[in-house]
């Protein structure tokens, strides 16, 4: 019974599927250490596009706040939201957001927020950054 097995397994897989399948076998823990490290950069990564990224904004945000006058709104809205798109591009190389797919990260760009959400991620959808500058430049009486 062994031997249809292995004759199954040969016929499937060919000799180099049949390394891969010696070698994840004899390796258990390595593969075990990547999958992990892969998702704890994926986690990382995920923290950095729903956390850090939005606090900077705000912070930036209300710094130039007392600018915002009613006649200009969309000047200064599009005005802030370039000014972030170059602050995104500055930012150091350990920021990093998911990719659009999330199966893997990148450095932040002006479309960083087009990740898609998992099936599973049941979560209310982002909004694009200049929906967010001009819901925090009225949120508290500019």
């Amino acid at each position: 019974m062994a031997n249809f097995f292995d004759w199954f397994t040969e016929m499937l897989l060919g000799d180099l599927g049949g390394y891969a399948l010696e070698f994840t076998r004899s390796n258990t823990s390595l593969i075990f250490v990547l999958a992990c490290m892969y998702g704890l950069v994926l986690a990382y990564a995920r923290m950095i596009l729903k956390k850090y990224l939005p606090k900077k904004l705000k912070e930036y945000v209300e710094s130039r706040r007392q600018e915002c006058s009613k006649g200009k709104e969309k000047l200064i809205i599009s005005t802030i939201t370039k000014e972030w798109e170059e602050k995104l591009e500055k930012m150091p190389w350990y920021i990093i957001v998911p990719t659009k797919n999330e199966l893997w990260v990148q450095f932040p760009d002006k479309n960083y927020r087009l990740t898609k959400q998992l099936p599973f991620r049941k979560e209310k959808k982002f909004m694009n950054d200049s929906e967010l500058i001009r819901y925090w430049l009225h949120k508290e009486g500019a």
